[in-house]
């Protein structure tokens, strides 16, 4: 290999290496958490109406619990609170959202709120 073979492929490989960090970057930022609902009614939110209602109707499908009232946990609820979120004219907030937990956490469940 010459030496200007043997640089052009340095630069490549450099050029490769920087490409992947950019895509760290951006998956490292994407995995952020929501923060807290505030509770003190700083942020209008029409999620304790599903709340109410997805604790008064459903039951849970599976497990050891089945068939009791399906109950939220702390994180799905900080998620439809902040999903339902509205502004000072009563227009949603937030548009969409992605929610990506791992297997069995309940997505598919959650999906329908």
């Amino acid at each position: 290999m010459t030496a200007p073979d043997a640089r052009e492929a340095e630069l490549a490989d450099l050029a490769a290496l920087a490409a992947l960090e950019a895509r760290r970057a951006v998956a490292a930022h994407a995995l952020t958490t929501l923060a807290l609902f505030p509770l003190d009614g700083s942020v209008k939110t029409l999620g304790w109406g599903v709340v109410e209602w997805v604790e008064a109707w459903l039951l849970q499908p599976d497990g050891d619990e089945a068939g009791e009232p399906y109950r939220l946990t702390r994180e799905q609820l900080n998620f439809v609170l902040w999903f339902y979120a509205v502004d000072d004219r009563g227009r949603f907030i937030y548009r969409r959202a992605v929610l990506r937990r791992a297997k069995g956490w309940g997505k598919a469940r959650s999906s329908a709120l």
